[in-house]
């Protein structure tokens, strides 16, 4: 089966979305959306031109024109990796893969958490690239969702400010 869409928002991007157990890809008119599912996951292969993936769960990763020098394997998967009760986690700790992907420079991707529902701030903990620890790397929450722009790949969960 075949699918055709336009996203307004991410025209000049390849767009991809998690929701169900299959594979398909379409060229529209410039815009490749491809939807790769598996249950948990969502992973795509994203390049140089851009692109966007989402979970199912709706943790999401985009990436600008440039941030990636090759066509890249990029998974998005629940963490098994606890976070510390001390940064007060809110939901689900999510793995943006393969970890420590470096981006291009001043090129950052910017990485979505959903929120509980409710919850009207929040900030993004990043692991560390050497998986010493976790950095606050701030955050923008907005329609039930937090967003950050990230240098590198990693684990990320979002907790109360």
């Amino acid at each position: 089966m075949r699918s055709r869409s336009l996203i307004p928002a991410l025209v000049a991007s390849a767009i991809v979305l998690g929701c169900g157990g299959s594979s398909e890809q379409s060229d529209t008119g410039g815009v490749e959306v491809i939807i790769t599912t598996t249950p948990t996951n969502g992973i795509a292969t994203i390049g140089a031109s851009g692109g966007a993936l989402f979970s199912p769960e709706g943790a999401g990763i985009s990436f600008p024109p440039g941030a990636l020098s090759v066509d890249q394997r990029i998974e998005i998967a629940e963490s098994l990796a606890v976070s510390p009760s001390s940064m007060r986690p809110l939901g689900q700790t999510v793995d943006f893969l393969p970890r420590d992907l470096a981006l291009v420079e001043g090129h950052p991707a910017t990485i979505q958490l959903p929120l509980p529902m409710g919850t009207t701030a929040a900030v993004v903990y990043l692991s560390r690239s050497d998986e010493s620890g976790w950095d606050l790397v701030g955050g923008a929450s907005w329609a039930g969702s937090v967003k950050v722009d990230v240098s590198h790949l990693g684990t990320a969960f979002a907790a109360a400010p």
